[in-house]
Protein backbone atom coordinates (compact mmCIF):
# COMPACT_ATOMS: atom_id res chain seq x y z
CA UNK A 1 0.00 0.00 0.00
CA UNK A 2 2.86 2.61 0.78
CA UNK A 3 4.77 1.98 -2.24
CA UNK A 4 1.21 2.60 -4.25
CA UNK A 5 0.71 5.80 -2.54
CA UNK A 6 4.90 6.42 -3.59
CA UNK A 7 4.34 5.97 -7.25
CA UNK A 8 1.16 8.00 -7.35
CA UNK A 9 2.96 10.99 -5.72
CA UNK A 10 6.42 10.78 -7.79
CA UNK A 11 3.76 10.56 -11.06
CA UNK A 12 0.92 13.14 -10.98
CA UNK A 13 -1.73 13.10 -13.12
CA UNK A 14 -1.73 16.47 -15.32
CA UNK A 15 -3.67 19.10 -13.88
CA UNK A 16 -5.39 19.64 -17.18
CA UNK A 17 -5.82 16.89 -20.02
CA UNK A 18 -5.18 17.24 -23.39
CA UNK A 19 -7.64 15.92 -26.10
CA UNK A 20 -6.43 14.18 -28.88
CA UNK A 21 -4.79 16.48 -31.78
CA UNK A 22 -4.64 19.84 -29.15
CA UNK A 23 -1.07 20.38 -29.31
CA UNK A 24 0.21 18.87 -26.00
CA UNK A 25 3.62 17.98 -25.04
CA UNK A 26 4.19 15.09 -28.00
CA UNK A 27 2.88 17.00 -30.45
CA UNK A 28 5.98 19.42 -29.40
CA UNK A 29 8.33 16.91 -29.31
CA UNK A 30 7.81 15.85 -32.47
CA UNK A 31 8.15 18.60 -34.00
CA UNK A 32 11.25 19.33 -32.54
CA UNK A 33 13.23 18.47 -35.33
CA UNK A 34 11.78 20.41 -37.94
CA UNK A 35 11.91 23.46 -36.03
CA UNK A 36 15.40 22.87 -35.23
CA UNK A 37 16.46 21.64 -38.80
CA UNK A 38 14.91 24.93 -39.97
CA UNK A 39 16.85 26.87 -37.46
CA UNK A 40 20.15 25.64 -38.60
CA UNK A 41 19.00 26.53 -42.22
CA UNK A 42 17.91 29.96 -41.82
CA UNK A 43 21.09 30.29 -39.41
CA UNK A 44 23.76 29.04 -42.43
CA UNK A 45 22.39 30.95 -44.99
CA UNK A 46 22.64 34.43 -42.42
CA UNK A 47 26.03 33.23 -42.34
CA UNK A 48 26.95 32.49 -45.89
CA UNK A 49 25.56 35.66 -47.18
CA UNK A 50 27.47 37.61 -44.52
CA UNK A 51 30.68 35.89 -45.38
CA UNK A 52 30.94 35.27 -48.86
CA UNK A 53 31.84 39.07 -49.74
CA UNK A 54 34.41 39.36 -47.19
CA UNK A 55 36.09 36.16 -48.20
CA UNK A 56 35.60 37.65 -52.17
CA UNK A 57 37.57 40.40 -51.15
CA UNK A 58 40.35 38.12 -49.08
CA UNK A 59 40.59 36.18 -52.60
CA UNK A 60 40.76 39.16 -54.84
CA UNK A 61 43.83 40.84 -51.77
CA UNK A 62 45.69 37.47 -52.05
CA UNK A 63 45.81 37.43 -55.89
CA UNK A 64 47.41 41.09 -56.30
CA UNK A 65 49.27 41.11 -53.40
CA UNK A 66 53.43 40.24 -54.39
CA UNK A 67 53.64 38.41 -51.30
CA UNK A 68 51.49 35.31 -52.73
CA UNK A 69 52.60 35.47 -56.06
CA UNK A 70 55.26 32.48 -56.08
CA UNK A 71 51.81 30.36 -54.90
CA UNK A 72 50.57 31.26 -58.14
CA UNK A 73 53.83 30.43 -60.20
CA UNK A 74 53.83 27.26 -58.14
CA UNK A 75 50.70 26.24 -59.55
CA UNK A 76 51.04 26.63 -63.22
CA UNK A 77 54.53 24.46 -62.83
CA UNK A 78 52.57 21.72 -61.64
Amino acid sequence: MAAAAALAAADPAPAVPQAAGSGGPASRRDLYWLRSFLAGGIAGCCAKTTVAPLDRVKVLLQAHNHHYKHLGELQMLS
